[in-house]
């Protein structure tokens, strides 16, 4: 009997995994759709929604902290950015969105920590190298180097952009990037 009902229970427990995944899938959609109509403000309530239902989901943290930082609003997504990579260290793409955050506050510490790190986690991703090589704009070595890698990854990859990346390593254009005041 009680292998009956840990079965059962471990069935439900699947069942029930399967639909909050399917529900955030949905809402990923739903998500990303709002970023391309400029609908930031509805993409976060979206995204709240999933982690009101999830709150261990990393991938909605990072995706909200894109939204946030499409906005405007660095110090919120450095938030998001940190909750995801608390649930999961490994979010190698919450780090290099955190990385630009930090560049946009000009914090250039951070930010090359948060960029190195996604490197580190994963070095066959173009965007990690591009988007670090815009803090070492000016200085050659390694802002050619990272954008050689960048190149050498992809060679269609537009290296004057910094680009976020999301849940399923979307690439997403940062809006109110600005360049740094000072190095």
């Amino acid at each position: 009997m009680s292998t009956i009902v840990a079965v059962v229970v471990v069935v439900v427990v699947g069942m029930v995994g399967m639909a909050v995944s399917a529900a955030y899938g949905g809402l990923v959609a739903t998500y990303r759709g709002r970023l391309r109509k400029d609908e930031l403000d509805r993409a976060i309530a979206d995204l709240d929604e999933a982690i009101r239902s999830d709150p261990k989901n990393a991938n909605a943290y990072n995706d909200r902290g894109n939204s946030y930082s499409n906005k405007g609003s660095f110090d919120r997504a450095i938030a998001d950015y940190g909750e995801a990579i608390r649930l999961d260290p490994t979010l190698a793409n919450a780090h290099s969105n955190r990385g630009l955050a930090y560049y946009s506050k000009d914090d250039f510490a951070r930010a090359i920590a948060d960029f190195d790190e996604a490197i580190r986690l994963n070095p066959k991703v173009a965007n990690f190298y591009s988007n670090r090589s815009l803090l070492y704009e000016g200085e050659d070595d390694r802002g050619m180097a990272d954008f050689e890698k960048a190149m050498q990854l992809d060679p269609k990859i537009d290296c004057n952009e910094p680009m976020l990346l999301g849940s399923n390593d979307e690439v997403i254009p940062l809006d109110p990037i600005r360049k740094p005041t000072s190095r």
